[in-house]
């Protein structure tokens, strides 16, 4: 496994979990249900997760094989910040939401977004096995 797939698995597990535990939450409280704080303390959570296992990963592991054509990098690039916009104004429609005291769009919402990012690694996962 290279280092991107390794830390694509580690970022899928912690979306798994933590896409389960809100999505239990929710069903035991019921989707209209305040749960802000127990929602930024799932992201934050996840983010500490990720970013330890990707640097864990980045320190432990042997140099991971790099991709070095230009296409390559320029796909990457344009993607990286469809990625980083695309979850930035997600954000920032839930945090709209959860002002308004939408709670069921902003359960919704961010059971979406988890869903979409776990569909994401997965097919990353499969992608990085049909080519291995």
């Amino acid at each position: 496994m290279v280092a991107r797939e390794k830390v694509a698995l580690a970022v899928l597990v912690a979306l798994l979990v933590s896409g389960v535990w809100f999505a239990r939450l929710v069903a035991s409280r019921g989707l209209g249900a305040d749960l802000a704080p127990q929602m930024l303390t799932m992201l934050l959570v996840f983010i500490v997760v990720t970013a330890v296992c990707a640097a864990l990963i980045a320190l432990l592991g042997p140099k991971a094989r790099q991709v070095d054509e230009r296409d390559g990098r320029v796909a990457l690039t344009a993607q990286s910040l469809r990625g980083f916009l695309y979850l930035a104004l997600s954000f920032a429609v839930l945090g709209i939401a959860i002002g308004r005291g939408e709670h069921a769009l902003a359960n919704a919402m961010l059971l979406a977004v988890l869903s979409i990012e776990v569909v994401s690694g997965l097919v990353m996962l499969a992608l990085y096995r049909r080519n291995a």
